[in-house]
């Protein structure tokens, strides 16, 4: 954020370049936010696919010292995105109303009784 700061050259008062510069600041985080945590989902299936990369060199042969650090790491790495992924829906997977609205048609559907069977006779009558 340091470098950032720096290089936003406003000229003004000390009031209108703080508020400039905070503006300007905003958007690059907005930005870096959206590259490092927007993306989680493509994230974790690299992350998943080096380690599935790693386990199966390690079944072949056996991992060096270097490719062994490196599984460690990914597996602490793998664990952080689930973290961030389970926050981001507790915080926002509740307000998407949308999302769960679909969600429980979807299964309701799902679940639905479309005809019944009794005395070997299909009734087809709407059911509710």
């Amino acid at each position: 954020m340091e470098i950032c700061w720096d290089q936003f050259h406003i000229i003004g008062s000390p009031s209108y370049v703080l508020a400039e510069k905070l503006n300007l600041l905003k958007f690059e985080l907005k930005d870096w936010n959206k590259n490092v945590f927007g993306h989680l989902d493509t994230l974790m299936a690299k992350l998943v696919e080096k380690l599935k990369f790693l386990d199966e060199k390690e079944q072949q042969l056996s991992l060096t010292r270097d490719d062994g650090v490196e599984r460690l790491e990914l597996k602490k790495e793998i664990a952080l995105v689930r973290n961030w992924i389970d926050i981001f829906w507790m915080q926002r997977g509740n307000r998407n109303t949308k999302f769960f609205h679909r969600m429980t048609n979807n299964k309701r559907k799902f679940n639905a009784a479309l005809n019944v069977k009794m005395n070997g006779q299909v009734d087809s009558e709407e059911l509710s």
